[in-house]
């Protein structure tokens, strides 16, 4: 590594991370990798070129971007979905990988598990004007070092403030310069010293460690007088009247008219050394406070005419993700769900003279053009319904067979038993891919062949996954191979 001595050439190191990346993604395009081939490949050879350099090195915004589009290039390879899909949540119907910003300063948090043991210059800087007994609320406004301390306290400072928009970390967000919090029409008003009174140097440390919970007691608000009494914080009334609104805006947007104040301590628990990887800063950081149904799914069930609530689109969007499919069947799950399928009525819309009928209706000469949609290609075709019908009357019970509607089929089923739920799911999913295929081979479907075809799935699954096979024992379905 070289940088100059005014720490400036960091493109310089950029480059070099580039070039690194650009060989890893050269050897791996001579192979045909599958949609998780290249997640895993992404995850294992590229995230790792950024990992040690960036967990101190301040890339900015346009470096970081440089990163994020490398990366998104390589694993959607033909895969048409946006840029925001690549590293949105899985259960967002996204692919779960890391956005590169986030990543790194999830690192940059790991490192403040060793402030307590060694006594380092970075050490000094960054626990000077802090409550040693919390000393993960850090201010990088208040700390004095260089680039690369102010980069690692900002990390921090930006992943405890993230902690307001959650229910379960609520409670140990940071108030001073947490700029998530809503000061709604107060334009120019920062949470600074300034705005909680300071009076002297002294007063800093109480005002860095001041969090959410103390401003409550029992979930009820402490009035302007006990709050000054209890910390010992000069705050004026009227900005103590503004922050308490911003903040029971929050709290109420999380937990409605319920008034509980748990006893937490995960920043705490995440910060001791015994404690292993980022995952726990980089699911703080990317947290979100709404509630709601992606928009894949939104659109998923329009296609299929069917009804899915938020509970059942995160089972769907994470279906593909089950390690003990195959890659192929799993890249299928992703494309159906995410609504990428080459189905002829998508087709159409690029392709210039391309037919939007069914193939399988083209195939048996059905003088009624019906565009080959989700809903028609998988359900609703005189050759798909029998073939849907048929495995699921062999697999199901008569009682559990009339209960069956097509939002089962298409999203998740609704009987007592988690295991046979999901089991069902899967059968449906290899349902569909036996009739993809069948379309692939220009072929019109067969009852006993896609029951064999489904069962053969379910055979190899169950020898090869133990988790698998737990679930077909505990399903009590009718499954025999």
């Amino acid at each position: 590594m070289e940088i100059s001595n005014n720490l400036g050439n960091y493109d310089q190191e950029v480059d070099k991370i580039i070039q690194k990346m650009d060989g890893v993604v050269r050897d791996f395009k001579r192979f045909s990798l599958s949609l998780p081939g290249r997640i895993n490949v992404a995850k294992t050879f590229l995230y790792s070129q950024l990992n040690y350099l960036g967990s101190f090195i301040p890339f900015n915004n346009e470096q970081i971007k440089r990163f994020n589009a490398k990366i998104e290039s390589f694993v959607k390879g033909s895969l048409n979905i946006s840029s925001k899909r690549v590293f949105a949540k899985k259960t967002e119907g996204g692919l779960g990988l890391f956005e590169v910003g986030n990543f790194l300063n999830s690192q940059k948090c790991t490192w403040f598990r060793y402030l307590t043991e060694n006594n380092d210059y970075w050490k000094e800087k960054i626990l000077k004007n802090v409550n040693y007994n919390e000393w993960w609320y850090v201010s990088e406004s208040n700390v004095s070092g260089g680039t690369i301390v102010k980069g690692l306290v900002g990390a921090v400072e930006k992943m405890v403030n993230s902690c307001i928009k959650d229910r379960k970390f609520f409670w140990e967000s940071k108030l001073a310069y947490n700029n998530l919090i809503p000061i709604r029409g107060r334009r120019g008003i920062t949470l600074d010293y300034e705005f909680f009174g300071i009076a002297a140097i002294e007063e800093i440390p109480r005002i860095i460690s001041l969090k959410t919970s103390t401003l409550y007691i029992n979930g009820v608000l402490l009035s302007w007088e006990n709050f000054v009494h209890i910390s010992g914080i000069n705050i004026n009334r009227g900005n103590y009247m503004i922050l308490t609104r911003a903040v029971e805006i929050l709290r109420a947007s999380l937990y409605g008219e319920e008034r509980i104040q748990p006893e937490v301590k995960f920043l705490k628990k995440f910060f001791k050394k015994e404690s292993k990887g980022s995952k726990c800063f980089r699911d703080i950081t990317n947290l979100r406070t709404e509630r709601y149904i992606p928009h894949n799914i939104v659109k998923f069930a329009q296609t299929t005419d069917s009804v899915i609530s938020e509970e059942q689109s995160q089972i769907i969007n994470v279906l593909w993700d089950m390690n003990f499919l195959d890659n192929h069947t799993r890249t299928f799950c992703f494309k159906l769900h995410n609504n990428t399928l080459g189905l002829n009525s998508r087709v159409s819309k690029f392709v210039r003279g391309h037919t939007s009928n069914c193939t399988f209706c083209n195939i048996g000469e059905i003088a009624e053009e019906m565009k080959e949609t989700p809903l028609h290609f998988f359900y609703n075709c005189e050759y798909s319904e029998p073939v849907v019908m048929y495995t699921f009357r062999e697999i199901l019970n008569e009682n559990d067979f009339v209960q069956m509607t097509r939002s089962d089929f298409f999203g998740t089923f609704k009987f007592d038993n988690d295991d046979k739920n999901m089991v069902l799911c899967l059968i449906a999913l290899w349902t569909k891919m036996y009739l993809w295929k069948a379309r692939s081979f220009n072929t019109l479907p067969v009852n006993e062949q896609a029951l064999n075809y489904i069962m053969e799935k379910i055979k190899d699954t169950y020898e090869n996954s133990k988790k698998f096979r737990n679930m077909v024992i505990n399903s009590e379905l009718r499954i025999r191979f």
